[in-house]
């Protein structure tokens, strides 16, 4: 079997210590085949691992709008979103019935109950009284209710039921306006009866006083803008 020598093999080296120059120059030229595809694969690794870290960044930080992508390309800004006319009549109509949720709570929930409530207080007075008639609320100590028949003069309560009672020809508009001017000096614009703080009363108002006197006696009960007022 032929045994050939490498081209670099030198003859010349054939002395001692050639062996070890033999060697030497073999494993250097034998290092200098395999170097061109050693350093095409470590510039795919390096490539793989570019790669890999630019979707790890990607992954982790959505692109802006202008942002160049590997490649050059750059992203388009994205288009604004546009909600239709349906969306807008939603919100609208939800705006309806809010408004109309806060009206029922706050404004006519409470009147519906007071008005409930003077109809339970006027059929309860009718019950009571079927002839009454000319039925006003007055508020002043107390919530009451004056009505009278073609004999008598009615004074009720909050619930509707009598307090007390006069006769209708006990009533006296006239006497009790020319009290009020000459003692007072009072004129007068509106009269009507009420109840005072134990009883019935005249009620007499001008431009800017009230004055309220005892339906029996005509003694004062109650003034307000005057200096008697509290006396």
């Amino acid at each position: 079997m032929a045994f050939r020598l490498p081209a670099s093999f030198d003859c010349r080296a054939m002395r001692p210590g050639g062996q070890t120059r033999i060697i030497k120059s073999m494993s250097k030229n034998t290092n200098t085949g395999p170097r061109p595809v050693r350093r095409k694969k470590e510039k795919q690794a390096k490539s793989i691992q570019a790669a890999s870290s630019a979707g790890q960044q990607a992954a982790g930080q959505a692109a802006l709008p202008g942002d160049v992508q590997p490649g050059g390309r750059k992203i388009a800004p994205k288009a604004k979103r546009v909600y239709g006319w349906p969306v807008t009549l939603g919100l609208f109509v939800l705006l309806l019935f809010m408004i109309a949720c806060l009206w029922a709570l706050f404004i006519s929930g409470p009147a519906r109950i007071h008005d409930e409530e003077i109809a339970r207080v006027q059929e309860a007075i009718k019950q009571e009284v079927p002839e009454i008639q000319g039925l006003q609320e007055a508020e002043f100590e107390y919530v009451t209710w004056q009505g009278y028949t073609d004999e008598e003069l009615y004074w009720f309560d909050s619930t509707g039921s009598i307090i007390t009672t006069r006769e209708l020809s006990t009533l006296n508009y006239n006497e009790a306006r020319a009290k009020a001017a000459s003692d007072y000096g009072m004129d007068v614009r509106t009269a009507f009866v009420a109840y005072g703080y134990s009883g019935p009363v005249y009620q007499l108002e001008s431009e800017n006083r009230i004055l309220m006197l005892d339906y029996d006696t005509l003694d004062w009960v109650y003034e307000r803008g005057t200096d008697n007022a509290g006396a």
